[in-house]
Formats: C-alpha cells, sequence, structure tokens
C-alpha cells in the first residue's frame, strides 16, 4: 500500500478565516457553496475533513485568494490574515 498524501496542516484555519471575512455563518456558507450538508463546512474548518478541489476553488474565488495560498503551508495564517484584508 501507498502512503496517504498530506494534508495541508493550516487549511482549515484559513477557510474559517475566509468565512469571517464574508461574514457569513457556517450554514451561510454551505448555501454559497452549494453543500446540502451544512455540517461539511464545520468538518473542514477542524480539519475532520479536506474539501475537495471544486469547493476548494470556490472558498478562493470567495475570498479573492489563489488556491495555493490555502493550501499551501509555507504561507502562514497570517500572511493569508493579510491577503484577505482586514475584517
Amino acid at each position: 500500500m501507498g502512503k496517504a498524501c498530506p494534508r495541508p496542516k493550516l487549511m482549515p484555519k484559513k477557510l474559517l478565516l475566509i468565512r469571517k471575512y464574508l461574514n457569513v455563518s457556517q450554514s451561510g456558507m454551505a448555501e454559497l457553496l452549494e453543500l446540502s450538508k451544512t455540517g461539511r463546512v464545520s468538518k473542514y474548518e477542524h480539519g475532520a475533513r479536506d474539501p475537495n478541489l471544486i469547493i476548494t476553488l470556490a472558498y478562493s474565488r470567495f475570498g479573492k485568494v489563489s488556491m495555493e495560498s490555502i493550501v499551501d503551508d509555507d504561507i502562514s495564517v497570517n500572511e493569508f490574515r493579510e491577503q484577505l484584508g482586514k475584517f
């Protein structure tokens, strides 16, 4: 069996920052993402589940940041926050 792909450790915090930047609740974010289950946003933000590429792309577009900045752990949460602007 092969090794599992490494997971971005900072992505959950970055997804939470995008939602806070948009000033929406988890259920509001689920609506924006057109998710049928609102609990998925919570799972994304707590690192229990990774969003697929299409959902990650939607987050990046809503936050007006690159997908790379969401998944790249070399970009700190503070640097990411600066990309989003102050909220």
